[in-house]
């Protein structure tokens, strides 16, 4: 829809526009229950239990996950709620020297960089430079980017029935590599259309790369770093966490927008595609060295304990 107003409009009354679903979104937010963990840091379990089943509704798993909430912070100090400022800030800042705290942060900080070099953003603010200049026919570059989005926008909703049937590290990683060769690859023969040693009456090559390489990163790299970031966290983490999360998440993708347009400019669209790429590599290996293990069971599980621990003020397990 942006590409289509911005193809008729001024920027500025598309961002006017724009406004309009924050402020029926903001709304809405206003009809939801607090949050049931901030709830039951407050010790109102009973508001706490009336908004966590109308978020999960009733069901085994979904009480054995409340009990455990609810009894870890039943075995919490009571001095932890009412410190001080200071000593709070000062709790805050020993969690980056914790292994637990600061392996969490790391991964975040991975799922960013996949989620922003993978395209998330990048693609849709740059579509109309990056297919003109790999089309090279600027009058159509605005018909194969709706094209794109099409295409992008199905592959995102398929993923997500991917996301519930398939294993998230199977899915992670066979997209991601998959995605990644195809970059490359397309990188490859865009340099060597630009060395005039392939023709470049091919158009069709490139974009059919293109229009592969997002339908196989929007199965993977986009939604699987969104869902790590609800899932990672604990309790005793959550808000510190998200905090640090948000503001690594924002700084990545603001740098990645600033610098698209000078890589561009300078090494084109294969240069651009080859650095993004590159870092999409480093995220890939270093998550399947490091995160996502095998079993999600086992990360639940040893989550939960740190959760608990940190919530006891104990380092025992």
């Amino acid at each position: 829809m942006i590409h289509i107003l911005g193809n008729f409009y001024h920027w500025r009354t598309v961002a006017l526009l724009s406004l309009f679903p924050y402020i029926i979104f903001l709304v809405i937010i206003f009809t939801w229950p607090e949050s049931p963990a901030w709830l039951v840091s407050r010790k109102e379990f009973e508001k706490s239990k009336k908004a966590f089943y109308w978020l999960r509704e009733h069901s085994e798993e979904a009480e054995k996950e409340l009990y455990e909430l609810i009894r870890a912070q039943k075995d919490k100090p009571a001095d932890i709620n009412n410190s001080s400022f200071n000593e709070k800030v000062v709790q805050f800042l020993k969690k980056f020297t914790r292994k637990g705290f600061v392996k969490l942060i790391v991964i975040i900080m991975f799922s960013g960089l996949l989620l922003e070099t993978c395209g998330r953003h990048i693609f849709p603010a740059y579509a109309l430079q990056i297919i003109g200049e790999v089309t090279g026919d600027k009058s159509q570059s605005f018909h194969y980017t709706l094209a794109l989005d099409i295409i992008i926008t199905t592959s995102a909703i398929f993923s997500s029935v991917l996301v519930k049937i398939c294993k998230r590290r199977t899915l992670l990683f066979v997209s991601g590599f998959c995605a990644l060769f195809i970059l490359f690859s397309v990188c490859t023969y865009l340099y060597l259309v630009s060395k005039a040693i392939i023709s470049n009456n091919y158009t069709w090559i490139p974009i059919s790369l293109f229009v592969l390489y997002f339908i196989l990163a929007n199965l993977g790299c986009t939604p699987i770093p969104l869902a790590l970031l609800g899932e990672v966290l604990p309790l005793a983490y959550r808000g510190s966490g998200s905090a640090v999360a948000g503001l690594v998440m924002s700084l990545i993708m603001v740098v990645a927008l600033q610098i698209t347009p000078y890589l561009l400019e300078s090494v084109k669209v294969y240069g651009t595609f080859t650095v993004f790429g590159s870092a999409m590599g480093l995220s890939l290996v270093t998550g399947f060295i490091l995160y996502y293990p095998r079993q999600k069971t086992e990360l639940c599980r040893r989550l939960k304990i740190i959760s608990i621990t940190e919530d006891l003020g104990t380092r025992k397990s």
